[in-house]
C-alpha cells in the first residue's frame, strides 16, 4: 500500500496566526506572493494596534484622573460663594500640621445686618451678593491665605506667617474691600455699606480645629456685641489695632 505524502504546512504560517485577530479587516487582506510579505504586513498592523491600545488606555486614565480632580474640586467648593467649603477648610487647616513650627491666625467672621438684607431681597438674589463678597474676599487676601464659606454669611480664614496685629492689617484691607461693594445686577444696596465683624485667635497645633474655630467664634460674638459698633476685629476679648506696615498682598 502506497502512502501518499501529505503536504506539510509552511511553519512560517504559524507565526501569522497570533496576529490575525488584531486585524479587523483580515478577510480582505491583499494578495501576497510570499509568506514573509504577509508576516511583515500583519506585524506592522499589530504593532500599530498595540500602540493604539496603549495610547487609548493612557488617554482614558488621564481623563479619569481629570474627572476625579474635577469632582474633588466640586466636593471642596461652596456652590454659592465659590469659596472653599467646610471640608475644603478642614483640609487646608490639616495641612498646617505638616508645617514645622507653623505660625498662623485663625479668624471667624460674618456680615453685619445680613438678616435684614436677606429679608429685604430674598435668598436667590442674596446668593448672588454672597458670591460677589466671596470673590472680593479672595482677591483681597494674600496668595498663601485661605478663606472658606462656613454657611450663609459666615466665613473662616487662615492667615499664615503673621501675628495678631499683622493679621488685623490683612483683615482691615479685606473689610475695606467688602465695604466698597454697592450691590449686584439684582441688588442695589442704596448706600448701605456692607460690614464684616471678625474674631481672631492664634493657631494651636495641639488643639483640634473645632476648638480653635470655637475660640475665634467667641471673639466674633464679642465683636458683634461691642458698644463701639459693628465691623470690629476682636482678639483676646478686645478690639485689636493693626500693626504698620501690614503684610504685602503677595
Amino acid at each position: 500500500m502506497t502512502v501518499q505524502n501529505q503536504p506539510q504546512p509552511d511553519r512560517r504560517q504559524a507565526h501569522l496566526e497570533p496576529l490575525l485577530p488584531t486585524i479587523a479587516f483580515q478577510e480582505s487582506l491583499p494578495e501576497f506572493t510570499e509568506p514573509e510579505e504577509q508576516l511583515a504586513y500583519l506585524s506592522a498592523h499589530s504593532i500599530g494596534h498595540t500602540i493604539g491600545q496603549m495610547l487609548s488606555t493612557k488617554f482614558l486614565a488621564e481623563a479619569n484622573e481629570a474627572e476625579k480632580a474635577g469632582l474633588r474640586d466640586e466636593v471642596l467648593i461652596d456652590e454659592t460663594t465659590g469659596l472653599l467649603n467646610k471640608r475644603g477648610f478642614a483640609e487646608a487647616y490639616n495641612n498646617l500640621k505638616s508645617i514645622p513650627n507653623a505660625k498662623a491666625i485663625i479668624a471667624f467672621m460674618d456680615l453685619d445686618h445680613f438678616k435684614a438684607i436677606n429679608t429685604k431681597f430674598g435668598n436667590i438674589k442674596v446668593d448672588g451678593l454672597l458670591r460677589t463678597v466671596g470673590g472680593v474676599m479672595q482677591s483681597s487676601l494674600r496668595d498663601l491665605d485661605i478663606v472658606a464659606s462656613y454657611g450663609g454669611d459666615e466665613s473662616a480664614l487662615i492667615l499664615q506667617g503673621v501675628n495678631p496685629e499683622q493679621a488685623a492689617g490683612v483683615i482691615q484691607r479685606l473689610q475695606a474691600a467688602v465695604g466698597e461693594i454697592t450691590g449686584t445686577d439684582q441688588i442695589d444696596l442704596k448706600g448701605d455699606r456692607l460690614q464684616l465683624s471678625v474674631g481672631i485667635t492664634e493657631y494651636d497645633p495641639e488643639a483640634s480645629m473645632e476648638t480653635v474655630l470655637d475660640a475665634a467664634a467667641e471673639q466674633l460674638l464679642l465683636a458683634k456685641k461691642a458698644e463701639s459698633g459693628k465691623g470690629q476685629i476682636f482678639f483676646e476679648g478686645q478690639p485689636i489695632t493693626p500693626s504698620q506696615p501690614e503684610p504685602a498682598l503677595v
